[in-house]
């Protein structure tokens, strides 16, 4: 049903199944004990807007099921630096191992990274943002899988996979090219995404009009300048 239901504090001993049916919302910045499942075009969206949200559970998100990431810079964004900005993120911490499913025994169809950018702030460039931690070594473990296929680390997602919705990203801002990768960072593998962004062409159009004005009536007052 359509709602939104945000799991903050400590539900880890709630261990019963959640099921992210269509138009619904998972989020939050608690932990979550059960296993959670997204349907078709339902959405788990982790923090409360930014932070993470900590699963002791499997996570299975389903053909056409949406992972929201809200972003927003925490000073001036710099391109390709993950440390300019917050992102709402998946986090997997607990003793056993966990597994994070994208289109788990699904032959078809995708599953939707849907950005949002909260502040607006986003230019253009190169940016990474996490999207997922499953810890790789000590207590603490994770498995992703694409479809039917384990992901090893250093991977990168088959782009056929998964989409980039930007509808609410930052105006006038059109991101050209994405990639999913899942990497290594110390002692926890990272479900990544980078995106390029670049100004949207009419938003180009605007500025290039508004430099060629400028230029016109620059060059206008010098001919006035010359004549007097």
């Amino acid at each position: 049903t359509n709602g939104t239901l945000r799991i903050n504090g400590d539900n880890s001993a709630a261990i019963g199944a959640i099921s992210v049916s269509a138009n619904a919302t998972l989020g939050g910045g608690g932990i979550i004990g059960g296993n959670v499942t997204v349907a078709a075009n339902g959405t788990i969206s982790p923090g409360n807007s930014l932070g993470a949200l900590v699963l002791q559970s499997n996570v299975t998100i389903n053909e056409n099921g949406i992972l929201r990431s809200d972003l927003a810079t925490t000073g001036p964004a710099t391109p390709g630096n993950t440390g300019g900005f917050n992102s709402g993120f998946l986090d997997f911490d607990d003793t056993a191992v966990r597994t994070l499913s994208l289109n788990d025994n699904v032959s078809s169809g995708i599953f939707t990274i849907n950005l949002f950018d909260t502040n607006s702030s986003m230019g253009a460039g190169t940016y990474t943002v996490t999207l997922a931690r499953l810890n790789a070594s000590g207590t603490n473990d994770g498995v992703l899988l694409d479809r039917t296929s384990v992901v090893t680390a250093g991977s990168t997602i088959d782009p056929l996979h998964y989409s980039v919705n930007q509808s609410n990203f930052g105006a006038g801002i059109n991101i050209v090219s994405s990639s999913l990768n899942y990497v290594n960072a110390g002692s926890s593998n990272l479900l990544q995404l980078t995106f390029t962004t670049t100004p949207e062409p009419h938003h180009l159009l605007l500025v290039c009009s508004a430099v060629l004005a400028f230029g016109l009536l620059i060059r206008r007052r010098l001919r006035v300048a010359q004549a007097i």
